[in-house]
């Protein structure tokens, strides 16, 4: 089942209110791999074996319980335990829960559907089966992936545009974790419909859909025309393979048609689709403009993480302090300057061609940068969320009174940076509509949109602050 649009449609304001996105959600450290750079590749499994991974969540250290958590671009979420497992909760449609559609314990109703329509869901989280020795995990579009300590890469869920990686796309659900034959992983990320791992030896190999360059591949080099059965095909690449021009690198993330990583001294270069000025080199480009090759950020150094979100992009500065770029309309930059821009069409919308200083985002340990929305965790532990807010998506406990407008949808959002009440937390995620963070003591809270069951308290509610997901050590 296709959750929503892939392709960019004939206006940027279309696309962006139909979207989803890769939530990159990068910490201040990386997942342990037990895996030396001149390690062979592991041999791929058929199917399920004893690994997972995700988009540079901590592994090691603090409290036992949640080590990391992901949340996914159209409503499920998954959590990496301090003994190496993985539990996912939320929508189940394509089998991204690691169980198959028809084993789901509950059926979700579908937001503002008429008549109403319903899919599988799990309202508490559940085990992912076949998974053990787990350090990371990432979610995108319906997929999920998980990576392991000995440096293996393993994807279900969707695969109809060869996003698991294994060789092929079809429109059945994978719910079976299956081994991508890949070199040892030190990190991997998921945006909507494409996945991307770093690998031990500093290089970079990416799969998936591959429409805009985001996968790092001119379209016309791919392996296939993907049609994932909704009547729109596009390029795709179902195996990995390597992003030319990269070497060093250090961290990876992926948004919903672009992709960014972060390499030598600092320095941030990204691919694929730039309307929104997502790719930060100073300029918009219209949706048939492909950057499948890395191109240099304007402000190029500096940086010790790079975050992706749906259509915008952040850098994170040792000193604690954020820079953003791209797509604004939501104020998911908080109270940084943007401008009108403007790109392959008359829609005008808020952005920043370059990378712009976030005023009221100081002493940040880690950051996730989501659809329409951001959160933070600054070094006191307090969590920070700015954007928009008409699922409760922020955790304030109200939608409050500002709007923001995307043609002619107008939300309520918030376009400063504002405490989430929470205990001290040292890892926040954000997906379409929802937000979780994990608590120092192990713990994990969410809140935002509930309706697929991804807040994970056994219930299909929205949360307007944070509350405790159910089955969770």
């Amino acid at each position: 089942m296709r959750s929503v649009q892939r392709k960019v449609g004939a206006g940027l304001v279309a696309w962006l209110v139909g979207a989803g996105c890769g939530a990159g959600n990068p910490s201040t450290t990386m997942p342990t791999v037990d895996v030396p750079a001149t390690t062979d590749a592991p041999t791929a499994d058929a199917g399920a074996g004893d690994a997972g991974g995700g988009d540079a969540g901590p592994a090691d250290g603090g409290a036992a319980g949640v080590v990391h958590v992901a949340g996914g671009s159209f409503g499920h979420t998954c959590a990496v335990l301090s003994g190496g497992g993985v539990r996912c909760w939320g929508a189940n449609d394509n089998g991204q829960l690691g169980v198959a559609p028809a084993d789901s314990r509950q059926q979700c109703t579908v937001p503002d559907s008429s008549p109403a329509t319903h899919l599988p869901c799990e309202t508490t989280p559940r085990d992912v089966p076949g998974l053990a020795n787990v350090v990371d995990v990432a979610v995108g579009n319906g997929s999920s992936c998980a990576l392991t300590r000995d440096g293996a890469v393993f994807c279900w869920g969707a695969n109809d545009v060869g996003q698991l990686g294994l060789g092929s796309n079809d429109t059945s659900p994978h719910p079976a974790p299956a081994r991508v034959t890949l070199a040892p992983a030190r990190q991997i990320a998921m945006g909507a419909f494409h996945t991307c791992a770093l690998l031990v030896d500093g290089t970079v190999q990416c799969w998936g859909d591959d429409e805009y360059g985001e996968t790092g591949l001119d379209p016309a080099m791919t392996d296939a025309d993907c049609d994932p059965g909704d009547g729109i095909t596009s390029r795709c690449q179902r195996s990995p393979r390597a992003v030319g021009g990269l070497a060093g690198v250090t961290q990876v993330s992926a948004g919903r048609f672009h992709t960014c990583v972060l390499g030598a001294g600092g320095a941030i270069s990204c691919w694929g689709l730039n309307s929104s000025s997502q790719l930060g080199n100073g300029r918009t480009d219209d949706t048939s403009t492909v950057h499948a090759a890395p191109v240099a950020i304007a402000t190029p150094t500096g940086f010790t993480r790079v975050a992706c979100g749906g259509a915008f992009t952040c850098g994170l500065r040792a000193d604690g302090s954020v820079l953003c770029w791209g797509w604004n309309g939501a104020g998911q930059f908080g109270a940084a300057p943007t401008t009108d821009c403007q790109s392959g069409s008359s829609e005008t919308f808020r952005c920043a061609v370059a990378p712009v200083v976030v005023p009221d985002l100081t002493g940040v340990a880690q950051l996730a940068p989501g659809r329409f929305h951001t959160c933070a965790v600054l070094r006191s532990g307090g969590v920070r969320c700015a954007g928009r807010n008409d699922e409760l998506q922020l955790g304030l406990g109200a939608v409050g009174a500002d709007m923001c407008s995307l043609g002619t949808d107008s939300f309520a959002c918030t376009r400063t940076f504002s405490d989430v009440t929470i205990p001290s937390a040292r890892e926040v995620t954000v997906g379409n509509a929802h937000s979780c963070a994990v608590l120092v003591d192990g713990t994990v809270r969410c809140w935002g949109a509930g309706y697929y069951g991804q807040i994970g308290d056994g219930a299909t509610t929205n949360r307007a602050r944070p509350v405790a997901s159910a089955n969770l050590p």
